[in-house]
């Protein structure tokens, strides 16, 4: 009893204790399997660092190129509809839908989720523990120019139409090559 009424003071006076830790979104911006509890969320932006070796044996690293953002969430379904929020979570996993994960220090747009492991455990009686993995998804926008019109920077040279003359058989060159007619 006294427990309850501090998590009722506690949520009274500090309601972000409440909150969810995240949110994820669709692309339409709204909350998707919104029943299921955030425990943690590891975010993990890196970079790829290219190294090169040089001639007297050293290694030397000219820039860097950034990776896809990676988050993984731990979930906890609850018993009262996991089976709906599962459902709804292997949804959006299966269609590939893009969504956007907004946590307290920032949102993530263009992530898919790739990973929906979960554990049945009596420890948890009748919820449902799940990690989810999500990458971002980058796109690039394609550069492209058009082609020169200048004659000489073509590799082709426009010669008209062109009949094909019938090739003649192989006996047949050989008896015109013995008899001079070349």
């Amino acid at each position: 009893m006294a427990i309850e009424r501090g998590a009722s003071l506690i949520s009274a006076y500090f309601p972000s204790f409440t909150n969810d830790v995240l949110g994820v979104y669709n692309k339409d911006f709204n909350q998707v399997f919104r029943n299921a509890r955030a425990i943690k969320a590891y975010i993990k932006p890196n970079s790829k660092v290219m190294d090169h070796p040089i001639e007297d044996g050293s290694v030397i690293s000219d820039h860097s190129i950034f990776n896809p953002i990676e988050i993984e969430l731990l979930l906890i379904l609850s018993d009262s509809d996991y089976r709906d929020v599962y459902e709804e979570i292997e949804n959006i996993y299966e269609n590939r839908e893009l969504v956007t994960v907004k946590t307290f220090a920032s949102s993530y747009e263009n992530q898919v989720i790739y990973d929906i492991s979960h554990e049945e455990s009596k420890d948890l009686f009748d919820a449902l523990s799940m990690t989810m993995k999500l990458r971002q998804v980058l796109f690039v926008k394609p550069q492209f120019s058009t082609a020169p019109k200048n004659p000489k920077n073509s590799r082709t040279v426009d010669r008209g139409t062109q009949i094909a003359k019938p090739k003649e058989s192989g006996i047949i060159e050989i008896k015109n090559y013995f008899s001079g007619k070349k």
